[in-house]
This record gives structure tokens, C-alpha cells and sequence, in this order.
């Protein structure tokens, strides 16, 4: 996502909104059970895509093509347990020893 042509400004950008993505999308594993049925998380996704779309740095195609649809598929997913109002426990995935 981040080129080797990249200026020092431009790679400070990009590193710095992708990880302000990133952060708020890993949000529901971060923590033991997450309650999707508050709505200030869907306003921070929200507001960050708004204003993710307003950016000119945004309007040309970055990284690896795949990367959208993971993204979208977290969303279409996170968007169903907000409709269900659920709480998901969220540490199942650590491996038992």
C-alpha cells in the first residue's frame, strides 16, 4: 500500500491512515466479547469512510487488489451482527495449550 517511490510525506500519510484503519476494524478482536449492537462503533466506520472519500489521496487504486474486498467483508459482516444486536465472544481463535 505504501510504494518505494513514495515521498517521506506521502509515506507518513498512508501509514498513518492505514493504521487508523486498521485499528478501528480489528476493534471487535481486541477485547474478550464485543457488543455490536452500539451504535458508536458503525458512526466511527462511517465517519472514517466519509472521510476516507473525501481525500484525493484515496481516489487512485493502492496496494494489493484484494484488500477491498476483505474490508468489505468485515463490514458485511459486522453490519449483520449490528442488525442482530449481538455480543460476540471474540477470544475463541487463541490456540489452547
Amino acid at each position: 500500500m505504501i510504494h518505494d517511490k513514495d515521498s517521506d510525506a506521502q509515506v507518513d500519510f498512508y501509514y498513518n491512515a492505514y493504521k487508523e484503519m486498521i485499528e478501528l476494524f480489528a476493534r471487535p478482536y481486541r477485547s474478550k466479547t464485543f457488543d455490536f449492537s452500539k451504535p458508536d462503533f458503525f458512526e466511527q466506520l462511517y465517519y472514517y469512510g466519509e472521510k476516507i472519500s473525501k481525500m484525493p489521496e484515496f481516489k487512485q487504486a493502492r496496494g494489493v487488489k484484494h484488500f477491498i474486498y476483505i474490508n468489505r467483508t468485515n463490514f458485511g459482516l459486522y453490519t449483520i451482527l449490528h442488525e442482530l444486536k449481538a455480543i460476540v465472544k471474540t477470544d475463541t481463535y487463541k490456540p489452547h495449550i
